[in-house]
């Protein structure tokens, strides 16, 4: 089935290409090449929500970082996690053990 969906979805792609190299009204393209018009404006706009969703994911950056001192638990330690505040709100908080392994592999995470 998933491949049946992946040759349906290169067909379509290529009728789009040649849609748009014809210059011809949707209409008159459809009619001279024997596709049903409510089926090709289906894909069209499958095809153009497909381009905007793709148009949406951003990659994460890198923005600057403020180090700051870690609070004290109580006076004999101090804790060694490091937290992150991204700019969606979200707040990523590494644990104290292994704390270089952990900043090293969350990175990476995000540039992946």
């Amino acid at each position: 089935m998933l491949m049946k969906r992946e040759k349906k979805h290169a067909y379509w792609q290529d009728i789009m290409r040649k849609y748009k190299a014809s210059g011809k009204s949707q209409a008159v393209f459809c009619e001279e090449n024997k596709l049903s018009y409510a089926t090709f404006k289906y894909y069209r706009y499958q095809s153009q929500q497909q381009r905007k969703n793709k148009s949406r994911i951003e990659r994460p950056t890198i923005v600057p970082v403020t180090i700051s001192k870690a609070p004290v638990i109580n006076e004999m330690r101090e804790t060694t996690s490091c937290e992150i505040y991204l700019p969606n709100g979200l707040r990523v908080i590494l644990p104290q053990n292994n704390l270089t392994k952990a900043t090293t592999r969350f990175i990476k995470e995000l540039l992946a």
